[in-house]
């Protein structure tokens, strides 16, 4: 994948705020107790998705609506 900085600094813009809207969600659970207990969720959502796909470009090409069941 040819990747701009810019563009893969937007990317990843997208992906940080996804997150955070996934981990702040008011019925979203709370994995984690304490007064950071969302943070430490959204932190957890970043290393699962670090791990499962680097981050890698051709996996924010893909949305629910574009996978086949």
């Amino acid at each position: 994948w040819d990747e701009t900085t810019e563009a893969r600094a937007a990317r990843y813009q997208a992906i940080a705020e996804d997150i955070a809207a996934v981990a702040y969600a008011p019925d979203a659970p709370v994995l984690y107790g304490g007064a950071r207990d969302r943070a430490h969720t959204a932190a957890l959502l970043v290393a699962v998705a670090v791990l499962e796909s680097g981050l890698a470009a051709a996996n924010s090409a893909v949305t629910c609506a574009s996978v086949k069941n």
